[in-house]
């Protein structure tokens, strides 16, 4: 990975080109080379693979042209945050495939209308607790402001790394399950679900995200990031 400068008016480069991909970080604008990942064809990705198309369906042919319109509008008040971090709008079926796999993963059904209302409650603090072996302890205490009634939280989380790393977004892969608000959770499950094990030792560092969902409209709220040792 090797640091950039722009010039001729560029100022920022993401995405990748030949072989290289442009990114930024809190350190700025870097570039490096182009890694392929694997497809882990988790029992989790094939279910939202599967509950997209499922919605991209529901979109096409089942919603009458005013409810497609309805979407349109809500999604053209509703700006979404890019990774650049610049506000942007999705389109209608974007919106509606959005809003509706989080319902979906809510238990609920799919919502053929916007949401009257984009309530959400706001997440303020994660603490993460992990303790290694086998199969160890994780952990997880969230706290939310202003919850509604129909909120949950959505965890993710990444693999044992150097204690010194703290960027790794490509790495944080999402826990199946939905959480209670408010309440210190057990996401040990789900973790070995996704990555097999804990570290055998102490000493390395996991990195997790929260954020909340509300499960009847799919809104969700903004991301919070914990972090800790292995125990």
């Amino acid at each position: 990975m090797a640091s950039v400068t722009y010039g001729g008016g560029i100022t920022n480069v993401v995405g990748s080109h030949g072989g290289t991909t442009f990114a930024r970080n809190k350190g700025g604008n870097y570039m490096k080379k182009k890694v392929h990942g694997v497809n882990p064809r988790s029992e989790l990705q094939l279910a939202m693979r599967t509950s997209i198309g499922q919605l991209s369906k529901y979109y096409s042919n089942t919603l009458s042209d005013a409810q497609r319109s309805a979407w349109a509008s809500f999604a053209a008040s509703l700006p979404v945050i890019n990774r650049l971090g610049n506000a942007t709008f999705l389109s209608a079926q974007q919106m509606f495939t959005k809003l509706n796999a989080q319902v979906l993963a809510g238990g609920s059904t799919i919502v053929a209308t916007p949401p009257i209302t984009t309530a959400v409650g706001t997440p303020t603090s994660i603490s993460v607790a992990a303790a290694s072996g086998g199969p160890g302890t994780l952990s997880i205490t969230n706290a939310v402001a202003a919850p509604t009634g129909n909120d949950k939280v959505m965890y993710w989380c990444g693999p044992p790394m150097n204690p010194g790393r703290s960027f790794i977004s490509s790495q944080l892969r999402r826990m199946a399950t939905l959480y209670t608000v408010n309440a210190a959770n057990n996401v040990l499950a789900d973790y070995l679900a996704q990555f097999g094990l804990t570290p055998t030792g102490a000493g390395q560092r996991i990195i997790c995200r929260m954020a909340v969902v509300n499960t009847v409209t799919g809104i969700t709220s903004s991301q919070l990031q914990g972090t800790t040792i292995w125990t």
